[in-house]
């Protein structure tokens, strides 16, 4: 399937990421990946975090970090 399916769809951070730098998410669309992922507005993600694919730049997916559901 194309990458550009995986637009809108949420992944989890497997490894902490540090500001801007490039990290990786575990996302399902069917079958579990790993993808190479960067924060969009360049906030430290943390493992176990909750991202949303918001667009493809080559080979990395750009996510925006999800608020956590209290």
């Amino acid at each position: 399937q194309s990458d550009q399916t995986l637009i809108g769809l949420s992944g989890r951070v497997t490894i902490d990421v540090p500001a801007g730098k490039i990290g990786e998410a575990m996302i399902e669309a069917g079958g579990v990946r790993k993808y190479a992922i960067r924060e969009i507005s360049g906030v430290a993600l943390e493992r176990g975090d909750t991202v949303e694919v918001k667009e493809i730049n080559g080979r990395i997916l750009q996510v925006k970090k999800k608020r956590k559901e209290l």
